[in-house]
């Protein structure tokens, strides 16, 4: 539901951000959301609340569906948002959620949590691909801080200079390793003409 979702984070952006006013969202009938589309939500919520000193904070409801509820509170939606997180039965499940991060620097601290995360299992990644995962993460939040958010191309809202977000899961059953890292930058189409002689990114 690519189109709804971005009609949606256009929506909050609009009311909360260019209107300033407050924003109830009800997640209450939601039967699914992938960790893409959490995270990207995640973060534009943690603007719409936290860009504008003083603001009126973004409200919500809980999602009824248990699994769904669950799912954004292992991936630290509920406690990235600083809102108590519901009362949940016990289940189990296979995937290990590697919580939702947010700065505006370079945190090589992270990584470090993340290596600790991964090698809690007895299925730890092979040195090179742990050096080129954690190689990848320190080069995106670098990238971000160097090139997401220049201060001579206008952002027609309030924006947060210099702030990633990350989340990632690990499904140890499946063997499979998810991570995922969110700007609120300008993008490549815009920084990388300016960056680079046309010869160069026409060609691309």
């Amino acid at each position: 539901n690519y189109d709804q979702v971005v009609g949606l984070v256009e929506d909050l952006r609009y009311i909360a951000l260019s209107r300033r006013m407050r924003v109830g969202m009800n997640f209450s009938k939601v039967n699914n959301v992938g960790p893409a589309a959490a995270l990207y939500l995640a973060a534009e919520i943690y603007r719409a609340r936290f860009a504008i000193a003083n603001q009126s904070r973004v409200t919500g409801v809980y999602p009824q569906n248990v699994q769904v509820s669950k799912l954004l509170s292992d991936m630290g939606f509920n406690n990235l948002m600083g809102i108590s997180e519901p009362d949940l039965p016990d289940t189990s499940d296979s995937v290990e959620y590697i919580r939702y991060k947010t700065s505006n620097d370079v945190k090589g601290e992270l990584a470090r949590e993340l290596r600790l995360a991964i090698e809690a299992g007895s299925d730890a990644l092979a040195p090179p691909i742990k050096r080129a995962m954690y190689g990848g993460l320190t080069e995106a939040m670098t990238n971000v801080l160097h090139h997401a958010y220049p201060r001579e191309v206008y952002q027609p809202i309030n924006y947060m200079r210099g702030r990633w977000w990350m989340a990632g899961s690990i499904d140890r059953e499946n063997k499979e390793l998810m991570m995922l890292f969110y700007d609120q930058g300008v993008g490549i189409p815009v920084t990388v003409p300016r960056k680079h002689p046309a010869e160069i990114w026409g060609g691309i």
